[in-house]
């Protein structure tokens, strides 16, 4: 065997062993990613099992005018989580008019449930917890059951209407949010609603 034989042969073979080593890598990460994947699946359940869920995006001042008309056709129970009403007592503003909707469904027989956070409003400006804690006297005085949330950093906006119709994104009940700001939710519409509902029912309130 000439030098040049051997020096392909050592070739070969140092070829070989980095197949073995990379073939040995790629079978570890996969199982890695395996296991990873299985381990999330037991933590983390679907969000959604039924194909009949429908999703629309609300661009800004469109949430407006579609919340509105879905409060007023409720017809059993409306549950919302909401960080801030603001300018609710102004009623010729939009968190006014949605306020005032709500003391009509409640007038009519609907359930109408709402919990706010206090302390982090309060946090930001004492305007917030002004405008919140109006709301809150408002809608109890129509008879409205209003919660506080319990801990700080209740920051959601969410509205869910008869187990059917679900508001979830970035308007707060503002005059800002709601007439000038560029915001997003998204409105479904189908069984995930429900689980919707359920979570605001578990946010922890002030007994």
């Amino acid at each position: 065997m000439n030098r040049f034989q051997k020096k392909t042969q050592v070739m070969l073979i140092i070829d070989l062993i980095l197949i073995i080593i990379l073939l040995a890598f790629y079978r570890a990460c996969f199982i890695d990613f395996h296991r990873e994947k299985v381990s999330l699946s037991k933590n983390v359940s679907p969000i959604a099992s039924d194909s009949a869920t429908k999703y629309q995006t609300v661009f800004d001042q469109n949430y407006f005018y579609s919340l509105s008309k879905d409060i007023d056709n409720a017809k059993n129970r409306i549950d919302i989580a909401m960080y801030v009403l603001d300018s609710v007592d102004r009623r010729e503003s939009k968190p006014g008019t949605l306020i005032s909707k709500l003391l009509s469904a409640s007038n009519r027989g609907v359930s109408v449930y709402v919990i706010m956070d206090k302390k982090s409003a309060g946090l930001e400006s004492e305007a917030s917890i002004k405008y919140n804690q109006i709301a809150y006297d408002m809608l109890t005085a129509g008879g409205c059951r209003v919660e506080w949330s319990a801990i700080p950093g209740m920051h959601a906006k969410v509205v869910s209407i008869d187990d059917n119709i679900a508001y979830i994104g970035a308007h707060n009940w503002t005059q800002a949010a709601l007439e000038h700001n560029q915001e997003l939710s998204i409105r479904i519409e189908g069984e995930l609603v429900r689980k919707v509902r359920e979570w605001i029912e578990k946010i922890q309130v002030e007994s």
